[in-house]
């Protein structure tokens, strides 16, 4: 709920989040990201939150009507 709060709250703001484990896959890796981030354990994913360097076009959404009827 507090991840859903604040991606909801981030885009009220304009801004976007990109979520990125790739870089994580790797075991080795691990402990190096979270020496880096000053973090203790071992992440399992990066949150990007930003502003967009393009504009998205809005995401398509059904009619309340289709969904409730008329």
């Amino acid at each position: 709920m507090a991840l859903e709060h604040m991606l909801l709250t981030a885009t009220t703001k304009g801004l976007v989040a990109t979520f990125t484990d790739q870089a994580l896959q790797n075991p080795e890796l691990r402990p190096d990201a979270a020496e880096v981030l000053g973090i203790w354990g071992r992440p399992q994913v990066l949150l990007r939150v930003g502003r967009a360097l393009v504009e998205a076009p809005p995401t398509p959404r059904r009619p309340l009507t289709e969904l409730f009827g008329d």
